[in-house]
């Protein structure tokens, strides 16, 4: 009789987005100069002019616009925790490059869990990245998302990136602290940006963040009536792991990667994970899918171990892909006594995944955010964009498929009864015809719901096709 435990040999695991993976003590310094001046940090009662003035950023190598950088607190909501610890929340805002004050404002947030959404600005969808000599280098801005939109990175939740407390009690358990977390930062960023008020506002993010984001919203959407939150993107989301974390097997063995015998095991698999779920118990759910793929805290995968590759992003790459063993310059970029002088850091640590936080959130891994999905997607005049990248195994297109085809809700119908159009980016940078065609989209008009497969993109859709992630998002904001 086989058992999970044989099938594990010695390949390693890949950890979520190829992040540095870290347990980190909070408040831990980072840095012995003493010539760096202390964290700028922003609370309720601020005068916005001098929070403006104080979290400014210039670059001598930047051209555009200036950015704005420090932390954003309050007080966590945690159950059984007296005190409320204090939660630091860093933000980086960057105003449209087009110096439209009019411009929507999208947040991006990262997954992992315990990935720094400084990840999505230099390496995904920001206007600038850092090169290997440590300098900034513009991105062209016919693909960076910061031309006409503003943009603001939280790291989330509390313990990821440069985000602290005082207190161990400020880590999130599930999505409801998460959601909470993040609404309470959002009302400090509009007390210091009182302007903002007055534009548009699209939460987004990818992976881990198909929670936090509909966990945001729905936050922001039940308790904030003044917030003008429009709607929500997710990039190749864990949006429901119950109903997206099987049929790995079958999705494997259509692309070339396994054979009949091979998909077998990972349907024992699932058979595994499934009747963990039907028992309540979510955390030996998630160890029987971390043994199976995930690998986030395994030495090995059986899926490892059976494709000889440990990139479950994009079947097409092998494990470097176009990020995981490339030098994610910024990092250590922003280690730096001088740039931690300029973002207003102090000596406060920086880890690009914090594994700490993925500890506390490993009961929640797999539970869905349905329940706080549903509403959004039924409120009338919000926008919805789900998407997913073409050749990403983890969370590739038939898992959330899957999903949304036997989702619950009031536009169930006429999901199921709507086309599937082919969607070309109009003077695409490719040569040959079919390499105009960026991808396919579903829609349900009436609820403003849109899914879209992203083609020749893996997991980080915006970092493997940026000009058709560019496209995107564009139509999706301006409602082309």
């Amino acid at each position: 009789m086989w058992s999970l435990a044989s099938l594990l040999l010695a390949t390693p695991a890949l950890a979520l987005h190829g992040l540095k993976s870290t347990l980190l003590p909070l408040n831990q310094p980072a840095s012995s100069s003493s010539s760096i001046s202390p964290a700028v940090i922003l609370a309720s009662g601020l005068d916005p002019q001098e929070a403006q003035d104080a979290t400014r950023v210039s670059f001598d190598s930047w051209s555009g616009p200036d950015q704005h950088t420090g932390f954003l607190s309050f007080e966590g909501q945690r159950p059984g925790s007296s005190p409320a610890p204090t939660v630091n929340s860093f933000f980086w805002y960057l105003p449209a490059l087009n110096e439209d004050p009019d411009a929507p404002l999208l947040i991006w947030l990262q997954g992992g869990p315990g990935g720094s959404s400084l990840y999505g600005m230099f390496e995904e969808i920001g206007p600038m990245g850092i090169d290997g000599n440590m300098t900034i280098f513009e991105r062209d801005p016919k693909f960076n998302w910061n031309q006409k939109y503003s943009l603001l990175f939280l790291d989330n939740p509390c313990g990821v990136g440069f985000s602290f407390s005082n207190e161990e009690s400020c880590f999130v358990t599930d999505q409801t602290q998460v959601g909470n977390d993040l609404a309470d930062a959002l009302d400090v960023f509009y007390e210091a940006f009182p302007a903002q008020l007055s534009n548009d506002l699209y939460i987004t993010g990818e992976s881990y963040a198909g929670k936090y984001v509909p966990a945001f919203a729905y936050t922001v959407f039940t308790r904030d009536a003044g917030v003008p939150l429009k709607g929500i993107s997710v990039g190749d989301g864990a949006m429901n792991p119950p109903a997206q974390f099987f049929n790995y097997g079958d999705l494997l063995y259509y692309v070339g990667m396994v054979s009949s015998s091979q998909r077998d095991v990972f349907r024992q698999y699932e058979a595994t994970m499934q009747a963990a779920l039907d028992a309540g118990d979510d955390e030996a759910a998630f160890e029987a899918f971390d043994e199976m793929l995930n690998g986030d805290f395994q030495t090995s995968t059986y899926y490892g171990n059976v494709t000889g590759t440990t990139n479950y992003f994009n079947f097409q790459q092998g494990d470097c892909g176009l990020a995981p063993c490339e030098p994610e310059y910024y990092a250590d970029w922003v280690g730096t006594d001088a740039i931690r002088e300029q973002i207003h850091v102090g000596a406060i640590p920086y880890a690009s995944f914090n594994e700490t936080v993925e500890v506390e959130l490993k009961g929640d891994w797999m539970r869905g955010v349905v329940d706080m999905l549903v509403p959004l997607l039924e409120a009338p005049d919000f926008k919805v964009l789900v998407y997913s990248g073409q050749n990403d195994i983890i969370l590739g297109p038939p898992l959330t498929e899957q999903f949304l085809d036997a989702l619950e809700w009031d536009g169930k119908d006429l999901y199921a009864a709507a086309d599937r159009e082919v969607w070309k980016v109009e003077g695409g940078s490719q040569q040959d015809q079919l390499d105009e065609i960026a991808g396919y989209v579903k829609k349900v008009e009436k609820y403003n719901f849109q899914y879209s497969i992203v083609r020749g993109a893996g997991h980080m859709v915006p970092l493997d096709q940026p000009e058709r992630a560019h496209d995107m998002i564009t139509a999706f904001v301006d409602g082309q």
